[in-house]
């Protein structure tokens, strides 16, 4: 110990048993007297420190403002006070201590250099980031953006140089990070593997400290190694029923001694973390929920909505406005008053129904009380659909009904098959009966002629019975001909149907020649109709080609009237005859078989679609096709 330091009261005593470090530094910043305690706070023996600038052992971050001091206390001869900056201990780490410093004068009055006292204040200053990291994580904030603060604040904290914060996924093997601070910036999309990690540890054991050579224990932690992680400190994230769900971490590249009070307040944070990280599992689900609810309601076709008893007004959703081919912004929001519902949107013979069920007290107050009715909507695009609607009543403590819910399904396309089953089915039983009798009949002329023919010789009138017999046969393999079409009638059910496409497709079966067959019908246009419809199709233009004579081109259009839509098949040849226009309908009229047109009237009738012919005679044949409203999809672009 230097001379100069001995006329100091009880000095020696005095410095050996101190908890704070006094220090001596030369001019030029350099020891030249460190008190032995600095091996029991600061891990150096004063061996180690004499003669080395103290700018070695300072917090870069920290070093300008011990300069300033350092040198305000030499130039000035001010005392210094309350210099808070940290010091490298000898394991790495860094302590927090708080400085003050004097000048040392000569016997003239010189200043030689300075004294000091430094103070670790690591626990203080730890506590009042801790204070200050829990506020901030705790107060204001939720979501991804707490956790993120939550990595923020523990970063600052700690001075660590990783923070991650990270949820364990349904394989219990993989962690998805969903907040990460990696030398103070923010690092997104990081997930790595719990398998050899000391998280893996966290999740069996709780709250792990590593504090030194953590890249060593962990070796198969890639990223340990990557970062050089030396100190580690980790806790379980929890749900609320205590299964673990994620890992809050802090990585050191230096050593890093945890004590009891860094563990507890991990620990509050963690019931934070783990909290926003339920409650986003719980969203997440809550979402899936939705879609997938969504989804199902979309295909049933289902849609909801709720009546106050106590407003009187409707309150609809987008989905529901959907399937009216409407919107909220259209509508002027989703309240709606049930006359307007009513006046606007059901079909005018179903109101009445409709308006009862919504003027009259529900049955029942029995919170499990429900009933349905079927009606029709008219859509905004005009279409008519067929829904049946179930309803359900909420009720109060009173038993007072304050609600009806309901749910709208589209059963148009049903409808549509049952009418056409009805159709298919009253088709069949008058092909048997006609089929039968006609059948019948022909049969019993054939037998007459060959009883005529055992009773004559060969002859003139022999040949002419003969004859007669072929020609009923004849008839009778036609009216075979005509049921093995027939049958065919039905039997699928209908669908919606490209014009344009059935158009290509008859007229590459037809024997054309030099026809031409113009296509006009938009690509987009489309018919519900029994599939055999592309026979109806082919029939026109097989027919259009035989009959025709002067015909050179078939023409194929589309035309609006009255809100149905009209197939047009034209062509440019002699026509037909004014009083064969129902005629060339009837099955056995005609040059050909006659069964042509009865078929495809047959065809079409099944979802209600009507042919009948236009044109003028001599001037043409002009078939039209007409499909009545919601039997179309037709857009008026080509």
């Amino acid at each position: 110990m230097n001379d100069q330091y001995r006329d100091l009261p009880d000095f020696a005593q005095f410095v050996e048993n101190a908890d704070e470090i006094i220090f001596v530094l030369n001019p030029e910043g350099l020891f030249s007297y460190i008190s032995p305690n600095c091996t029991r706070m600061l891990g150096y023996d004063p061996g180690e420190v004499i003669g080395v600038s103290a700018g070695e052992f300072i917090h870069p971050d920290d070093f300008q403002k011990n300069r300033e001091s350092f040198f305000q206390t030499l130039s000035t001869g001010k005392n210094t006070r309350g210099i808070q900056f940290r010091i490298r201990h000898k394991d790495g780490s860094w302590r927090w201590n708080t400085q003050s410093m004097s000048p040392i004068r000569n016997s003239l009055g010189t200043i030689v250099g300075t004294q000091g006292i430094i103070h670790d204040i690591t626990e203080q200053t730890t506590s009042k980031s801790a204070h200050q990291a829990i506020v901030r994580s705790m107060v204001g904030i939720t979501g991804l953006s707490s956790l993120r603060k939550i990595a923020e604040s523990i970063s600052q904290w700690l001075s660590a140089d990783c923070v991650m914060v990270g949820e364990i996924q349904d394989d219990c093997e993989t962690v998805n990070v969903l907040s990460m601070q990696l030398d103070g910036k923010e690092v997104t999309g990081f997930t790595y593997s719990l398998i050899g990690t000391p998280c893996e540890n966290v999740t069996e054991k709780g709250y792990c400290n590593y504090p030194d050579d953590a890249v060593n224990l962990f070796p198969e932690s890639k990223d340990l190694v990557e970062l050089n992680i030396r100190g580690y400190i980790g806790t379980p994230l929890k749900n609320s029923e205590g299964k673990v769900i994620g890992i809050l971490c802090a990585l050191f590249r230096n050593p890093f001694a945890s004590s009891p009070s860094v563990e507890e307040i991990m620990a509050i944070i963690a019931v934070k973390a783990g909290a926003e990280i339920e409650r986003s599992q719980i969203e997440r689900e809550l979402q899936q929920n939705r879609y997938m609810l969504a989804k199902a309601m979309g295909l049933a076709n289902l849609v909801n909505w709720e009546f106050d008893t106590s407003t009187g007004l409707f309150r609809f959703n987008d989905r529901f406005y959907e399937l009216y081919r409407t919107s909220a912004g259209r509508e002027g929001g989703y309240l709606m008053a049930p006359d307007r519902y009513n006046q606007e949107f059901v079909h005018p013979d179903d109101r009445d129904a409709v308006t009862r069920v919504f003027s009259t007290k529900p049955a029942s107050n029995n919170p499990d009380y429900e009933f349905q009715m079927e009606h029709r909507i008219i859509r905004r695009d005009g279409e008519i659909r067929n829904l049946i609607v179930r309803v359900g009543v909420v009720v109060d403590n009173e038993g007072k009904t304050v609600k009806l819910h309901g749910a709208n399904q589209d059963i148009t396309e049903q409808k549509r098959l049952e009418e056409a089953l009805r159709h298919a089915n009253e088709k069949l039983n008058l092909l048997s009966g006609i089929t039968r009798h006609d059948i019948n009949n022909q049969l019993q002329v054939m037998k007459g002629y060959l009883s005529f023919l055992d009773d004559l010789a060969k002859g003139p009138k022999y040949q002419e019975y003969y004859q007669n017999v072929v020609e009923s046969a004849q008839r009778i393999s036609t009216m075979i001909e005509f049921t093995k079409e027939y049958e065919n009638i039905g039997v699928s059910a209908p669908s919606w149907q490209n014009c344009r496409n059935l158009v290509e497709t008859a007229k590459k079966e037809a024997e054309l020649g030099n026809i031409v067959v113009k296509n006009e019908l938009p690509s987009s246009g489309e018919v519900y109709a029994d599939p055999l419809i592309y026979k109806v199709i082919f029939n026109l233009i097989d027919n259009a080609v035989r009959y025709g004579k002067t015909i050179t081109t078939i023409r194929f259009s589309v035309e609006e009237r009255d809100r149905d839509h009209i197939l047009v098949c034209e062509d440019d040849g002699v026509g037909i005859p004014a009083d064969e226009k129902e005629k060339i309908f009837q099955r056995g009229f005609g040059k050909n078989t006659g069964l042509g047109l009865a078929i495809s009237r047959q065809i079409l009738d099944i979802t209600g679609i009507t042919l009948r012919e236009t044109g003028e005679p001599g001037k043409g044949a002009r078939f039209e096709i007409v499909v009545p409203r919601g039997k179309c999809r037709f857009e008026q672009n080509t």
